[in-house]
Formats: C-alpha cells, sequence, structure tokens
C-alpha cells in the first residue's frame, strides 16, 4: 500500500490528514510528527477545558441541590403541606411570628425559618 504525501509515519503506523491509523511498514517524518503532535497537544487541551467546565458545573449543581431549606418550599403550598402538616405559608410564617423570639436557637447557622420547619417535620413525623 502506497504512502501518500499527505500522511505522516510513526513507527508502523501510518496517519492521514484525518490521522486515522493504518498498520503499514514506512519512514517517519519528523515534521508530520509535529503536525501530529500539535494536534494531539490541541486536542488534549480542548478536551482537558470540556472536563474542567464540566466538573464546576457538577460542582455547582451538587452543591444547589444538597441544600434544603425553607427557601425550598415557601413558594409552593403543598410542599408546604407535605413536610409540615400546615396548609399554606400564612399558617407557617404566623407559626414563625409567634415563636421568633420565645425560642433559644440550637444552631446559629440556621434561619428561624429552617428551625421551625425542621421542628414541624419531626412533629409530622412524630420524632
Amino acid at each position: 500500500m502506497p504512502v501518500s504525501d499527505d500522511a505522516t509515519c510513526i513507527g508502523d503506523t501510518v496517519l492521514g490528514d484525518d490521522f486515522e491509523a493504518n498498520n503499514i511498514g514506512c519512514q517517519a517524518d519528523p515534521r508530520k510528527e509535529d503536525k501530529l503532535l500539535q494536534y494531539s497537544t490541541s486536542k488534549l487541551l480542548s478536551d482537558n477545558e470540556e472536563v474542567y467546565r464540566l466538573r464546576a458545573e457538577n460542582d455547582r449543581l451538587t452543591k444547589k441541590s444538597r441544600v434544603f431549606g425553607f427557601d425550598v418550599i415557601k413558594d409552593n403550598n403543598d410542599s408546604i403541606h407535605f413536610y409540615t402538616g400546615l396548609l399554606n405559608l400564612s399558617l407557617f410564617m404566623w407559626m414563625v411570628d409567634i415563636v421568633r423570639d420565645k425560642v433559644k436557637m440550637c444552631h446559629a447557622c440556621l434561619s428561624v425559618e429552617d428551625h421551625v420547619l425542621l421542628v414541624s417535620m419531626k412533629l409530622r413525623l412524630g420524632l
């Protein structure tokens, strides 16, 4: 099988312009090897950038989905009812207003609404 002028030889492998491998005997051309290395390097760099972009997106989505609290359910009365047993947001906020100044906070990183949500969820489950 004759080797075309636009083919690159590395060892016993011939790589054409589209860099598909064909196993035949040939002599290596350093200029063509450089072209192959440049192509491979640029392909690896673009693939690496894609991996970093996807990892960042994965981290962002994972962190976002791990957070559950009042902010997640406040816009949906069905969710409020499901998790707390209270019929709507108005009742939940009424309960928050009643306990806001009367209850000692267990965790400073949680809002009053999140505390009331946790207690309501535990009461609903009978815990």
